[in-house]
Formats: structure tokens, C-alpha cells, sequence
């Protein structure tokens, strides 16, 4: 199965994640309870990029897609955002 370049399989959107940003702002390892929260979500909390990712099995596998678009916050989302990261 060839994945297209937005494509990863769990464990590979967690490699991404580790390689873009290290770790959690809470220091924790990234895991697939994340992931699977983010794709229920429909997006990556914006601290992350907050980009739209779209969940779908392929041959049985799990696949996250990356889209390049970022998902537009509210005024008063995003400054709860940028209040929770000020108070690490």
C-alpha cells in the first residue's frame, strides 16, 4: 500500500509529531489516545499547527491525512490558547 505524502499511519503521525515539535507542551510523549482525539476533533489543537486531519481504514489499516488548510479558531478560542500556553 503506497500512502500519499499528507498520509501516515498512527504510529507515523506520531513519529511526525515527535520530529515537528519534541513532545507535548506537558512534556509527555505524543501516543495514539492523542491522535485519536485529534481526529475526532477534526483538527490539531493550534499549538500543534491546527491543521484539518481526516481519519480513514484502508485494507483494514488506520490512516490520518494531513490537510494543508488550518483550521480557522474563533477570536476567543484562540485566545484561550494563547492564555493556557502563558501559564507553563
Amino acid at each position: 500500500m503506497q500512502l500519499e505524502h499528507n498520509e501516515y499511519t498512527i504510529k507515523g503521525f506520531i513519529t511526525y509529531l515527535e520530529k515537528k515539535y519534541g513532545a507535548k507542551i506537558t512534556g509527555k510523549p505524543f501516543n495514539s489516545s492523542d491522535v485519536c482525539q485529534y481526529e475526532m476533533r477534526g483538527y490539531l489543537p493550534f499549538r500543534y499547527g491546527g491543521n484539518k486531519i481526516i481519519g480513514k481504514t484502508i485494507q483494514g489499516i488506520k490512516i490520518i491525512a494531513l490537510s494543508e488548510g488550518i483550521m480557522k479558531l474563533n477570536k476567543k478560542k484562540r485566545n484561550n490558547v494563547s492564555k493556557k500556553n502563558t501559564n507553563l
